[in-house]
């Protein structure tokens, strides 16, 4: 029987990864490609040891062995037992699942690579999870994203604006919640102001600075979980606030 070195390294190589990579997402495990390529890599040099002594099965489950514990320490180099006895359970799932599907592969096609099909699998797997994990941050994201519509002096103005929770910015004196808008957004909405609130804020530097903005009343907010109206105290900025050009305002979650 000839055996080809590379090729067999290279096969047990994308298995590895493919078991590696399902098994710490099934069980949300966090880690990043290079640790699971070289880990797949050192598991597959590890399990090319099999080729020195085939008919032993205690030589066999102690290479095997090995190769796992070898893998599951550069991906997580401080791994706790009982984290070991499911990614263990998880791993074995996965291979029993991954051949079962291989084996149905190779009986309707009987020229198929099962380095092909794991490949393949491998492909599959990695951009449903990159499709998934976009798909969930957008989600997350237009939950805290609002339509804006206000009214002010004989105009009416309409924006998208961001609820950033962390904001708590408010003015002191009315308690009124404090929305910062990119200044295209609302041309000229200053001009004939004679009284503006100084609202007191503090950057990363430790400094205080201020914002001067205007009461308006009744400004709408609205997206698919909310509906209602409120007084603000409207400031505006020249900075864009997106660089997608998602939203054009800033949110303080006073406002909800």
């Amino acid at each position: 029987m000839i055996i080809y070195y590379e090729l067999f390294v290279f096969e047990n190589f994308i298995f590895n990864l493919f078991i590696l990579y399902t098994t710490f997402k099934m069980l949300n495990l966090k880690t990043n490609i290079y640790r699971l390529c070289a880990a797949s890599l050192v598991s597959s040099l590890v399990s090319s040891l099999i080729l020195l002594k085939l008919d032993s099965m205690v030589y066999l489950f102690f290479v095997v062995i090995a190769s796992i514990f070898m893998s599951l320490f550069i991906c997580i180099p401080k791994l706790k037992l009982s984290y070991f006895i499911q990614i263990i359970v998880s791993m074995i799932f996965v291979s029993f699942v991954l051949f079962g599907l291989i084996n149905f592969l190779k009986t309707w096609f009987k020229n198929i690579s099962y380095s092909l099909v794991m490949l393949i699998f491998l492909l599959v797997f990695v951009i449903y999870s990159m499709a998934k994990k976009y798909i969930t941050k957008n989600t997350f994201f237009n939950n805290y994203i609002f339509e804006i519509e206000l009214y002010y002096q004989n105009k009416t103005y309409k924006f998208n604006g961001f609820l950033d929770t962390g904001n708590e910015l408010y003015e002191p004196i009315s308690g009124l919640p404090v929305i910062i808008v990119e200044r295209r957004c609302i041309p000229g909405i200053f001009y004939n102001e004679k009284y503006f609130y100084k609202i007191p804020y503090k950057v990363i530097t430790g400094e205080i600075s201020y914002f001067e903005g205007v009461k308006v009343r009744n400004v709408h907010f609205k997206n698919k979980n909310r509906d209602f109206y409120t007084d603000v105290i409207l400031c505006t900025t020249q900075t864009s606030l997106d660089s997608q050009n998602r939203f054009e305002a800033i949110l303080s979650r006073c406002i909800i």
